[in-house]
C-alpha cells in the first residue's frame, strides 16, 4: 500500500449540550400532568348536548 502524501485529519464536531436527566424527568412529568388534566375534562356529546 502507498504511504498517504497528506496527514489524515480527523475532524471533530461540536457535541449538542446534553440535557439534564431531572430537566428531561420534569419535563415528562409536566406533559404526563397535562395530559391527565385532559382527560379529566367531560366532553359534550352530540346525543345528550351535556357535559
Amino acid at each position: 500500500m502507498r504511504r498517504p502524501t497528506r496527514p489524515f485529519i480527523a475532524e471533530r464536531k461540536p457535541a449538542a449540550p446534553k440535557m439534564s436527566v431531572w430537566t428531561r424527568l420534569n419535563a415528562d412529568i409536566a406533559h404526563g400532568l397535562e395530559e391527565e388534566q385532559e382527560g379529566d375534562r367531560p366532553e359534550i356529546t352530540k346525543a345528550s348536548g351535556r357535559r
